[in-house]
């Protein structure tokens, strides 16, 4: 597993190349990169001016950065190019969400592709966590499609207890 995880690794910095990064992506970059065993917290605000704030896990197989590396960044499965994956907040600022009070799912369309972020809501002191980022393409239809800006009224409310309001 380690050794295919360092050729998934290499591919996703081949990938990125030289591309200019924002502090945001430089972070979501390193997470997938270095996968020191520190997690990585983010809070970012969708656009119903929720807070959301959650941590990206790098170490474990379930979850965050080696789930997405291994089933959806290198698998067929609801395969996401490397690019999608140091964007993946643009989910939660432009997309819409359904909560069903264990977790919050945004989804987003693209270019007719939809692409979903799982963050799992806090059941301990532990915070929230990524829980899974996916597209609903697969690897084999070779598309690399750039996530952008997409409207769209939101399903559900949160409960106050699941986000901040700024």
């Amino acid at each position: 597993m380690a050794n295919d995880l360092d050729k998934i690794t290499q591919n996703f910095i081949n990938e990125i190349g030289d591309i200019q990064l924002n502090e945001e992506q430089k972070r979501i970059y390193n997470a997938f990169v270095y996968r020191r065993r520190k997690p990585y917290k983010f809070s970012v605000t969708d656009k119903y001016d929720n807070t959301i704030r959650f941590t990206l896990y790098t170490d474990k197989k379930i979850e965050g950065v080696i789930h997405i590396l291994v089933k959806h960044y290198d698998g067929d499965i609801g395969y996401v190019t490397a690019w999608e994956i140091i964007n993946l907040c643009d989910v939660i600022r432009t997309g819409n969400f359904v909560s069903d009070g264990k977790s919050l799912t945004y989804t987003k369309e693209t270019n007719g592709k939809k692409y979903s972020l799982i963050v799992g809501l806090k059941e301990t002191g532990s915070g929230n966590v990524l829980k899974s980022f996916y597209s609903d393409k697969s690897k084999s239809s070779g598309t690399a499609d750039k996530p952008q800006n997409t409207g769209g009224a939101n399903s559900k409310t949160l409960t106050p207890a699941n986000v901040t309001k700024n």
